[in-house]
């Protein structure tokens, strides 16, 4: 495994909701944790360049968005 896409397992928890304000206008709001697996690295594909140690990785995703129809 290299260091450029280090994670193993992901599982994804995602939820989100809208509101709709007016009959033209919405807002949208969404959240999103991505669990990802504890993995380690190896790489020596360099020679005299070796890698190695263990990964740990988080990732928090927000989005929001307002929807204007006319």
């Amino acid at each position: 495994r290299t260091p450029r896409i280090p994670g193993a397992t992901r599982r994804w928890l995602a939820l989100g909701a809208s509101y709709q304000y007016t009959p033209a206008l919405r807002f949208d709001l969404s959240y999103a944790h991505l669990f990802v697996g504890d993995s380690s690295t190896n790489d020596t594909a360099l020679p005299g360049h070796d890698l190695a140690g263990t990964n740990e990785s988080d990732v928090d995703l927000f989005g929001g968005q307002v929807v204007w129809s006319f």
